[in-house]
């Protein structure tokens, strides 16, 4: 239901392809999650957090500054981060920061524990999610060269690495080309309907219930 409720045809994916697609939406419905997906283009990557979340913002181009993202000190308003579910960053290999040594420190201070600072603004939480996508080249049977290739150099950090809690292997994802082959039919949620479950569901810790029945080792 959840898979043809994000427009998809679930008879074209594996058991482990659906649960790949279910991985995007985690973002959208737990506070704080750090996700990076690589894969080729026309898998839906951008698509998803466009249309199924009134919540998010994605950045596609363009030059991105610590005033949209956490605090503009001259209007005084938080920034996306401050005021969103989830923030995008779509093509990473072709981010660019106004301050980049700014920007990633506070990227970096913000994705340990959720609170950010800038100038008057002395401490603000949030429970935004950052998404990092990326377009990478495929050859039979894998991507071409490493992964760590296609990350841009402020990635490529060990410090942030640490603070990213997953890789989403997009290659793994078949291309979506064909509307009558690879998009739903039938019955589904509504998508303003599923963006308000998703964004209201980010109150609740299910983490009791999973320490309950899940015993997690190595």
């Amino acid at each position: 239901m959840l898979i043809k409720s994000i427009g998809l045809n679930t008879s074209i994916y594996s058991e482990r392809q659906k649960l790949l697609l279910l991985v995007r939406l985690v973002p959208l419905i737990e506070g704080n999650v750090n996700l990076v997906e690589l894969g080729p283009r026309a898998t839906g990557k951008t698509y998803l957090y466009r249309n199924i979340s009134y919540y998010t913002r994605i950045y596609a181009e363009g030059t991105i500054s610590a005033a949209r993202l956490f605090y503009d000190a001259r209007l005084r308003v938080l920034g996306d981060i401050g005021t969103r579910d989830a923030v995008i960053f779509d093509e990473i290999a072709k981010v660019e920061f106004t301050n980049p040594d700014e920007v990633i420190a506070k990227l970096k201070d913000y994705m340990v524990d959720g609170f950010f600072e800038r100038g008057q603004l002395k401490r603000a939480h949030s429970n935004c999610s950052l998404i990092f996508i990326g377009n990478v080249e495929l050859i039979p049977g894998g991507v071409l060269g490493s992964i760590v290739d296609y990350l841009p150099s402020f990635m490529k950090d060990s410090a942030f690495i640490d603070r990213i809690h997953g890789l989403l292997p997009g290659w793994e994802l078949p291309k979506i080309l064909k509307s009558d082959t690879h998009l739903a039919r039938g019955y589904a949620l509504a998508a303003d309907y599923l963006s308000e479950v998703l964004h209201r569901m980010r109150a609740y810790s299910f983490e009791a219930l999973v320490e309950q029945h899940v015993e997690l080792i190595g």
